[in-house]
């Protein structure tokens, strides 16, 4: 009797990465690789969810450094790889601002991500006449340290301490260093915060935004509501 061979018909997609300046070619997860991917949405658990993606992604597709991925990047693959393994509709669930109802939403993913800045992948943040920041995208690595945070205040803190790439003091560019670092050996005060974050708007960003319309006709509250932590929805 012949042995059955290995087949294999998934087709293969790719995607660019627009801070990396490349392609990932991936195909579609199978049904038990998707199986702990939503073990993983199901605790909660944000450094498992990033973790099971990785190997999942990493399954799927070849060639893509983490290391330097940014969390934007990371998140653009989890979103297409999910879109093309198991179809383009997200069901959402959020509660209106007004009467607090539940509402169910089925969405086309592809339709409703927004991507904006897309050739601006740094910023040259000025503060004064003898220091500056460039200023790129967070990594994907920042991603497991999210979810430790318990103030706004330490999440303003961490996430412009991510952002820096170098940084220019008295003529000299330093770029051997650790968010760590840059918290104990810079003066981040809110006017330099301020001046961080608006260098870090003008970078390429991607949001999910939705059209939102209160069920309760009686309410008739409506918004347009951005989805921020992608990665519990793609389930």
């Amino acid at each position: 009797m012949k042995e059955l061979p290995v087949i294999n018909v998934l087709p293969v997609h790719e995607l660019y990465l627009p801070v990396q300046k490349k392609t990932f070619s991936f195909v579609p997860y199978t049904v038990e690789q998707e199986r702990n991917i939503l073990t993983a949405i199901d605790s909660k658990d944000t450094k498992a969810i990033v973790g099971n993606y990785m190997k999942v992604i990493s399954e799927c597709g070849n060639g893509i450094d983490f290391e330097n991925l940014t969390a934007m990047e990371f998140i653009l693959i989890a979103v297409n790889l999910r879109s093309k393994s198991k179809g383009e509709i997200l069901d959402i669930t959020t509660k209106c601002k007004k009467c607090e109802k539940p509402i169910e939403l089925s969405i086309n993913i592809e339709d409703h991500i927004i991507t904006e800045n897309e050739e601006i992948v740094s910023d040259i943040c000025t503060i004064d006449d003898d220091l500056a920041f460039e200023i790129v995208p967070v990594k994907m690595s920042f991603l497991y340290e999210v979810e430790a945070i318990e103030t706004q205040a330490d999440l303003l803190l961490e996430t412009a301490a991510h952002s820096i790439k170098k940084v220019f003091w008295n003529k000299e560019i330093y770029t051997d260093f650790t968010p760590e670092q840059i918290k104990e050996r810079i003066s981040l005060t809110h006017p330099i915060l301020k001046k961080i974050f608006e260098s870090s708007s003008k970078l390429i960003k991607m949001t999910l935004k939705i059209d939102v319309a209160c069920h309760d006709k009686e309410c008739g509250y409506t918004e347009d509501y951005i989805v921020r932590d992608f990665l519990k929805y793609l389930s």
